[in-house]
């Protein structure tokens, strides 16, 4: 699995096993060493459990929880007409259910949606436009959907926008899963002792253009002045140098 930026890696396995996800996850451990993958997909499809989808997350080389769902519907991005949001901008993700926040599988499957790093929840303040929402309703199954924002003329300063359908659509259902062991699960959510005040602390005054994030890492910015490619001189670039048969053609014309 990777974002938009990036080639998803996909292999097709043609190794028959009862059941290779959530009673035996002796390949899904396998799948995830070979692969050297935090998290991927397993996609397969038996008499029993047709059309299944099996998430995965590894940690420290072993297999951390699990959850397999069952495809009942999907509409492909091809299949929605319109404007389509472009790599690289981060979604908001909106889950229309009281379940996601009491029922624990709903919960487990909340901390799958969310894309690496995990997005920040939003505060009372108003937060910038979002490029593209995920919806994720559960009644009375599974239900994701992607949009993408639209700003159309409101006869106002302030335009007024609008969800458009932009795909892929996915309708699931929860079926097995495997949760993770308390202590190797605390281990995986350990954070560094260091805060992130003391860090700040730290840097005295001079903080312009430094941050330190949640996991305690100190990041810069660098502002770089706007070139002028107008100025370049590019009389001396082998690059650019007109070969010598080019020279006579155009002297011959």
């Amino acid at each position: 699995m990777a974002d938009g930026t990036q080639t998803t890696a996909c292999h097709r396995i043609q190794q028959k096993e009862p059941d290779p996800t959530v009673r035996g996850y002796g390949l899904a451990r396998l799948l995830g060493k070979q692969n050297d993958a935090a998290m991927f997909a397993i996609g397969q499809s038996t008499k029993k459990r047709p059309d299944g989808l099996t998430l995965v997350r590894m940690y420290d080389g072993s297999v951390l929880d699990m959850c397999e769902f069952g495809v009942v519907g999907y509409q492909p991005m091809s299949s929605f007409p319109g404007p389509k949001s472009t790599p690289g901008h981060r979604p908001l993700v909106h889950f229309a259910s009281d379940l996601f926040d009491t029922h624990p599988r709903y919960i487990q499957s909340t901390s799958y949606a969310y894309p690496p790093p995990p997005l920040p929840h939003l505060s009372s303040r108003r937060p910038p436009r979002p490029r593209r929402e995920e919806h994720r309703s559960s009644s009375p199954w599974f239900i994701s959907a992607r949009y993408t924002t639209r700003l159309l003329a409101s006869g106002v300063r302030v335009p007024r926008v609008e969800l458009t359908p932009m795909g892929p659509s996915l309708d699931v259902v929860l079926r097995r899963h495997q949760e993770a062991d308390p202590a190797v699960w605390a281990l995986a959510m350990k954070r560094p002792k260091i805060k992130k005040k003391e860090i700040e602390s730290g840097l005295g005054k001079k903080r312009k253009n430094i941050e330190v994030d949640d996991m305690g890492d100190m990041r810069g910015r660098i502002h770089v002045a706007r070139q002028d490619l107008g100025k370049l001189q590019t009389r001396k670039m082998r690059g650019l140098k007109r070969a010598r048969g080019d020279d006579a053609s155009e002297d011959e014309e």
